[in-house]
């Protein structure tokens, strides 16, 4: 009978509906909770509950109940995939975290397989939404999470569901709408959050893939919290080191994977938001023939210049060597497009804070922008950029970052604008927009 239901509501949408005004949810529940120990019964069970959820159908009175039946067959069944399928499908659906955080924190989840599972779906389940999941009980998330993560301390699929998890959780409690005391009381779980994180990043420090997945979460966690937040100060301590003497953590990292595009990406955004501009100045000066270094460096910046009005007092005064900087990588790989793409995109967004710091930066620094730019709309003069491939979307996508890179300067400068024209660089500007 439930496996007749189970498809029929799967597939007739409108007979989800009947079924709960019959009074259908209610019987379900106590036929799941009477016949809990029989897989078969379970499964379809989950299935039909999935879909009544999913259609919009489950009635609140009836949550947390659902909720219990749901956790009850996890514990149960942890060994049959097909059950955890469903009741994984069901959870979701339902969205109550409460029925996969108590069987992970005992333990129920024997394989990797299935943490898995149950991680993706905690990490699907809308916080501050479900039942289980407002600020007040992110503590016992955190604890079920890091627990998966001490069960299966060896397997990398298990290790990133629970660092985007912890990110997650840590971002939502610091930036949720609890009062302020609130807040304060669950910093700890935040801290043991940020812990976790930082210890996969010290013990697994050769693996790309986990330290990246590490400082994606670490860098969701920063970014929810103000300057003058603990957590980013604590934060900031274990990545720098007391004092901040020695080679800290970001450096040692980024050394040992220096050839890795994505990682180095992540590592130069982190030390950004982190530390600030000149760490990153340092790498680009450290490894100058190094694309893999000085591409990520150079969309670092973009992003560290153009997504703030209000820069910090270090990143304004770095302006005039972050400039000459992304010159130096422009020269460096002149045939680059994509390079030259990001590098001009970098130069706009600089020379939008020029006037932020006024006298810093010479005419002559702001010409050899210009410049830089023009020589990159000459690496793409002539060429098609109206076709569907790649190579006419690179040269139409370097034409619009060059030319409003020269709008930027000329309105930071506007005197350059005519000493562009009488160096005769109108030209090219002609060619971008035939």
């Amino acid at each position: 009978a439930l496996e007749l239901l189970a498809d029929l509501m799967m597939e007739i949408v409108d007979m989800r509906c009947d079924f709960s005004d019959l009074g259908g949810l209610p019987w379900l529940l106590q036929v799941m909770e009477a016949n809990a120990h029989h897989g078969r019964i379970q499964l379809y069970g989950c299935k039909l509950l999935s879909a009544l959820c999913w259609g919009g159908c489950l009635v609140e009175a009836h949550m947390s109940k659902a909720v219990m039946v749901l956790e009850r067959c996890f514990v149960q069944h942890e060994a049959e995939e097909c059950v955890l399928y469903w009741a994984f499908w069901a959870v979701q659906q339902l969205n109550g975290a409460r029925a996969l955080v108590n069987p992970m924190r005992n333990g129920c989840f024997k394989t990797a397989s299935a943490m898995v599972a149950a991680l993706k779906s905690l990490s699907a389940v809308k916080l501050g939404e479900s039942d289980g999941a407002c600020a007040e009980d992110m503590p016992a998330v955190v604890d079920a999470v890091v627990h998966a993560m001490d069960m299966f301390s060896e397997r990398f699929d298990v290790l990133y569901e629970a660092m985007a998890v912890l990110g997650h959780v840590a971002a939502f409690v610091l930036g949720s709408s609890a009062c302020a005391s609130v807040r304060q009381q669950l910093l700890p779980c935040v801290e043991v959050a940020v812990k976790a994180l930082l210890h996969v990043m010290v013990t697994r420090s050769s693996d790309a893939c986990s330290v990246q997945s590490a400082c994606v979460a670490l860098a969701g966690i920063i970014e929810s919290c103000p300057e003058a937040s603990p957590v980013r100060a604590s934060i900031r301590a274990a990545l720098l080191g007391r004092g901040g003497e020695g080679e800290h953590l970001l450096a040692k990292i980024s050394a040992a994977h220096v050839s890795n595009d994505s990682l180095q990406m992540e590592l130069m955004w982190l030390n950004g938001i982190v530390i600030g501009v000149g760490p990153i100045l340092q790498q680009m000066a450290q490894h100058s023939a190094s694309h893999a270094v000085q591409l990520p460096a150079i969309r670092t910046l973009a992003l560290l210049y153009g997504e703030r009005i209000e820069l910090e007092p270090a990143d304004l005064a770095s302006l005039p060597s972050a400039l000459q900087s992304v010159l130096a990588a422009m020269r460096r790989f002149p045939e680059n497009i994509i390079l030259q793409q990001h590098a001009c995109y970098s130069l706009c967004a600089m020379a939008e804070h020029v006037a932020d710091v006024p006298g810093s930066v010479s005419d002559e620094a702001l010409s050899q922008c210009a410049v830089a730019a023009v020589e990159a709309l000459r690496l793409v003069q002539g060429r098609c950029d109206g076709r569907q491939d790649s190579a006419s979307y690179n040269a139409l996508y370097l034409r619009k970052e060059a030319t409003r890179c020269i709008v930027a300067i000329c309105a930071a400068r506007p005197s350059l604008s005519r000493w562009l024209r009488e160096s005769g660089l109108q030209d090219v500007l002609a060619d971008a927009l035939r």
